[in-house]
């Protein structure tokens, strides 16, 4: 564990010195060679560093995806969008005095 420990602090270190950023992409399915790139470029441009891309397979976001960089989030996920969605509806009725019944 503590080894563990000692190898990320090391490869965080590393990160740094190259001006490298991890995002971490959340997905449903692998992306594409060319979708990767095209995000890559993307995320290198906005942050202006070199950008280290690790993917979780997430099928609980049903499309899109989710970046996380830093403590930036980035949530572009199918789900957000329809809770957003949902989110506006249930305001929408109550501001027209709309009830469940």
């Amino acid at each position: 564990m503590k080894l563990r420990l000692a190898i990320d602090g090391f490869i965080d270190l590393a990160r740094r010195a190259q001006h490298i950023e991890v995002a971490k992409v959340r997905v449903v399915k692998k992306l594409t060679t060319a979708e990767e790139t095209q995000l890559r470029t993307n995320l290198e441009k906005m942050t202006g560093k070199k950008i280290e891309l690790l993917y979780y397979v997430d099928p609980s976001i049903i499309g899109g995806m989710v970046i996380q960089i830093g403590d930036r989030l980035i949530d572009g996920s199918l789900k957000r969008q329809l809770q957003d969605m949902q989110h506006m509806l249930m305001q929408n009725d109550a501001m027209n005095g709309v009830t469940d019944e």
